[in-house]
Formats: structure tokens, sequence, C-alpha cells
């Protein structure tokens, strides 16, 4: 029973690796039966380096739940409110270049309701991520201030748009109410106290022993 769903698992995962044009992935199932874990494709594609089913991949995205916990723990021990608007916590350097800095709230950088465009797709925060060399990164406040003048998509409040930027502030909001940079935050309220032994923030934090991060494929905070 165990080895013909083992096998069905590979397939499976053999099969939407190939749909979806990936290099590689890793599937964890979990049933009162047991537990099975099934490794995909190649996470060095120029060498053949097979995934491993221990391989760490990038969150990309859901790191943004990470931060969104650390801002409701944050508020919820009144260190902020949902309703301050960025003046309060932001640098001037950092409103000054935000169209309604003044109007947006942190409820509305949570819920993508600021009316931010993204920071990621200006053409000199791209120009200068491509210039970074390898293992470099940009802070939250450098990213921030090359992406000169973020144009309005709407409104505050009036609607709801993706927009990265509205984290990489969380970020900055963080900091400023704690003192502390974002991962450490993350590690001493969320990582450690849940035993996320697995879970860090990479460039900022030193990786685990043995640990090798899967670059392709992956599904960025920081």
């Amino acid at each position: 029973m165990m080895m013909a769903l083992t096998e069905s698992l590979q397939f499976l995962l053999d099969e939407a690796t190939a749909e979806q044009n990936v290099p590689g992935g890793v599937l964890y199932v979990a049933t009162p039966e047991g537990k099975y874990e099934i490794a995909s494709g190649f996470s060095y594609v120029t060498k053949r380096h097979k995934v491993q089913r221990r391989d760490r991949f990038r969150i990309g995205g859901i790191s943004q739940v990470f931060v969104a916990t650390v801002v409701l723990q944050l508020y919820q021990n009144r260190s902020l409110d949902l309703e301050d608007n960025l003046t309060k916590w932001l640098d001037q350097e950092i409103c000054d270049r935000l169209e309604n800095s003044d109007k947006i709230t942190i409820r509305q950088l949570l819920n993508h309701s600021s009316g931010l465009d993204d920071y990621l797709e200006t053409d000199e925060f791209q120009q200068a991520a491509s210039q970074r060399e390898k293992n470099q990164f940009l802070t939250a406040k450098e990213a921030i201030c090359l992406a000169d003048n973020l144009e309005s998509l709407g409104v505050p409040g009036a609607g709801h748009c993706y927009s990265n930027t509205n984290y990489i502030l969380l970020e900055l909001i963080v900091e400023a109410v704690t003192g502390n940079p974002l991962y450490q935050e993350m590690r001493s309220r969320i990582f450690d106290p849940l035993g996320l032994k697995d879970t860090f923030t990479e460039y900022r934090e030193t990786p685990p022993r043995n640990t090798r991060v899967v670059k392709i494929a992956s599904v960025r905070k920081n």
C-alpha cells in the first residue's frame, strides 16, 4: 500500500514539474497511515544535481504571512495602531517618495489597499538588482529609495491591488517600532517559539548546518 502510494505521488510530482516547466520540486504528504516525502527534478540544472527531499526552497510571497503576524502582534501589545499612517513611523526621506504617505495606513499596507505601485516593477530597481553581485541584497530603505516617485494606483482604501511595496514598508515600520531588524523579530516571535528549525531569512541569517537552498522554481522578504 505505502509503496503504491509513493509511486503514485512520484508520478504526480514528475507530471506537475513537467507541465509547469519547472526544473524540480519537493512534495510532502502526511496521512494517518504515514508520511511521504517525494523529490523530483534538478536543483542545479546545468550540473544535473538532483533535488533532495530535505532541500530548502525560497518561499517568496509566503513570507508576507510572517511579516503580517509580527505587525499584528505589535498591534496586540499596543506598540502600534493599524490606523497609524506612514508619516508616524517612516523617515521623511521615505514619505516624500510616496504619494499619500500622510493618508495610507498600516491596515491598508496589510490588505494591499494602499494604492501604491510595486517597486519591483520600476526600471530603477530592476537595473540595480541586475547589477548586484551574488549574495548581495538591498535593504528595504535602499529599495524604496531606488524606486523614485512611485505612482499612485488610486485613492488609499478605495480598492485592492497587490504590491510588494506594501510589505517592504511594513518591514521599515516594524524596525522603527521595535528598534530591531525584521528578521530578528520574526525569529524571536515566530520561528523559535514554533520550532521552525529549517526556516531562516536568506542573506540575513546564518543557514542551518548542511543547508542547501534551491534557487530555481522558488516559490522572496526579505
